[in-house]
């Protein structure tokens, strides 16, 4: 997830101007400090919740720092035509 929300800063500085970034994170502490982290960029946000099967907004870019088997339908379903996903794919396990 977002954690204290330092890669949603980087990525937040990465898409200026006019980009904007939503970070998850499933630890409702963690995200309450991630939000007053980024207070100082009006271009980001944390939601408290399961980026797996909470709805994603449309996105050009969508960037998952945990390992996942294969991306789930609702991140395909979010990608603007022409989209990149990037994430660390790791095979499933036999």
């Amino acid at each position: 997830g977002a954690g204290t929300g330092y890669y949603t800063a980087v990525l937040a500085r990465l898409v200026l101007p006019g980009g904007t970034v939503t970070g998850f994170e499933l630890d409702e502490k963690l995200a309450d400090l991630a939000r007053k982290n980024l207070e100082a960029h009006g271009n980001a946000t944390v939601v408290h919740g399961d980026a797996v099967t909470t709805p994603l907004p449309p996105s050009d870019i969508i960037y998952v720092n945990a390992g996942v088997a294969a991306p789930p339908a609702g991140w395909l379903k979010a990608l603007r035509p022409g989209g990149r996903m990037i994430f660390p794919w790791r095979p499933a396990e036999r």
